[in-house]
């Protein structure tokens, strides 16, 4: 989530920032999910540290398809096919073992994406 936040979403509000003429400290309002990760006092108090012009607005529970259309729209497409991809690359990667004879399966969670 850090890595996230520190390589994407700060560096593009500060690039609109800039575009739009507005000085460092203005504030930016970042609409996020109620994940427990997003609310933990940990990731908060984080934010607040390193982050403290990024303002975190959370979408209540039940409401993500009124205020994010695209959660809904586009990247609950995006992400079944990223699972679909992910799950054929497991059958694979099982099968190709089974097919060499191998006895102890490995399950390489990193297969693919190093």
């Amino acid at each position: 989530m850090k890595s996230l936040v520190n390589n994407i979403i700060a560096p593009y509000f500060d690039t609109e920032k800039d575009t739009l003429g507005l000085p460092p400290s203005q504030k930016a309002i970042w609409q996020i999910e109620v994940w427990s990760v997003h609310r933990s006092q940990q990731f908060r108090t984080w934010m607040k540290e390193f982050h403290p012009t990024i303002v975190l607005q959370f979408v209540p529970g039940g409401c993500t398809g009124i205020l994010q259309p695209c959660d809904v729209g586009i990247q609950r497409v995006f992400k079944h096919l990223l699972k679909c991809s992910y799950h054929a690359d497991i059958v694979t990667m099982m099968t190709t073992q089974i097919e060499h004879g191998v006895e102890n399966l490995v399950f390489n969670k990193c297969h693919g994406f190093l």
